[in-house]
């Protein structure tokens, strides 16, 4: 059931996020640690970090 949660926490960012890549981080975070709680604070930092590094969009490698 994991997946089905993870598809539809995502089809609420995809569905709500107008402006790109930065624009969808809050709902990402909202939906991530605070709603779901599968990442903490700091690993969701890490996450950013590391998808800023990293070529492509933003919220596809935050994803």
């Amino acid at each position: 059931m994991i997946l089905w949660e993870l598809f539809i926490a995502f089809l609420e960012v995809g569905a709500t996020a107008f402006g790109g890549g930065y624009a969808a981080l809050p709902i990402i975070q909202d939906v991530i640690v605070e709603r779901h709680h599968w990442l903490t604070m700091t690993e969701m930092t890490d996450v950013l970090a590391l998808s800023q590094v990293t070529p492509g969009p933003i919220a596809i490698n935050s994803a």
